[in-house]
């Protein structure tokens, strides 16, 4: 595994979990939501915003069921300015998924990206992650729906045009996603057989999910982020809302601080203890608390 930075946050073994809130469709297609969006995730305390950048007909035919909603979602390029700007502005760290290569063009024409997300629809899009794998900046892969193979041949493609700087996300392409479709031991599983940072993209409702997922070795936490969890529509409710978002990242916190770093040693306050509680040996052969 190789540890990579975005922005100015270290990402992988030894760091603190990337906690990223994903905006998604929760704008509803409003800008002046979009920014609200954004600045509660901030002040929720996570380390960054992930958006969509997509022209519909691009990427999805008229006669998909889904096109009337990701048509009038969409954000347009001065309204995507104006986003840029506000987390410039704020120091907010960001970055997007592309849809495609006109996207990422798009993307390049606002800012220079800090990290690259693929979307698990796309993991099979090897002109897309190729593409994007040579433009010297991190690339996330979400693997949900995935098989092995799907995975392998995704991870291949980036680190043959020229990725060195790779994350692999876990993820169950269901919303929600319940907790017995989770199996979460595949986060470890890629670890383990692809040798990359790993972690969860998370689309079951509460907290539990993405605090086990972190005990269990993720380096990234995506959740999807809502300013209102009883809107209709979208992904709103499953998503995290401000105090939720809030509540996650102080628990990723909390886990992160009891488990600890590994050492085989006491931790400083035992010393104190060992020196009331542990029987030591006396001349006599006899085992004894000594007196202090």
């Amino acid at each position: 595994m190789k540890n990579f930075k975005i922005g100015d946050l270290s990402i992988g073994e030894g760091e603190p979990c990337f906690v990223v809130a994903e905006m998604g469709l929760n704008h509803n297609g409003s800008v002046a939501t979009l920014l609200d969006m954004v600045k509660a995730a901030s002040e929720s305390g996570v380390d960054a915003v992930k958006f969509q950048m997509y022209e519909t007909d691009e990427f999805m035919k008229m006669d998909n069921k889904d096109y009337d909603m990701f048509r009038s979602f969409e954000i347009n390029k001065y309204e995507w300015k104006c986003v840029v700007d506000y987390c410039e502005e704020n120091k907010i760290l960001y970055f997007f998924t592309p849809q495609n290569i006109s996207d990422l063009e798009k993307i390049k024409g606002l800012c220079e990206p800090k990290a690259i997300k693929i979307g698990s629809d796309d993991l099979t899009n090897l002109e897309l992650i190729e593409y994007v794998s040579r433009h010297n900046c991190p690339v996330i892969l979400s693997a949900g729906m995935a098989e092995q193979k799907e995975i392998q041949e995704a991870v291949r493609t980036a680190r043959r045009s020229g990725c060195s700087e790779l994350a692999v996300l876990h993820c169950v392409s269901l919303y929600p996603a319940y907790s017995t479709e989770l199996n979460l031991r595949k986060m470890q599983t890629i670890e383990k057989v692809y040798d990359v940072v790993t972690g969860f993209s998370d689309h079951s409702p509460g907290t539990m999910a993405s605090t086990i997922a972190v005990a269990m070795g993720a380096h990234i936490i995506e959740k999807h982020f809502t300013l209102d969890k009883k809107q209709k529509g979208g992904d709103h409710s499953f998503s995290a809302d401000a105090a939720e978002m809030s509540l996650t990242v102080r628990l990723i916190e909390r886990i992160e601080q009891m488990m600890g770093v590994g050492t085989l040693e006491p931790v400083q306050r035992e010393y104190a203890m060992r020196k009331r509680a542990r029987r030591v040996k006396n001349s006599e052969g006899v085992y004894l608390r000594e007196t202090i």
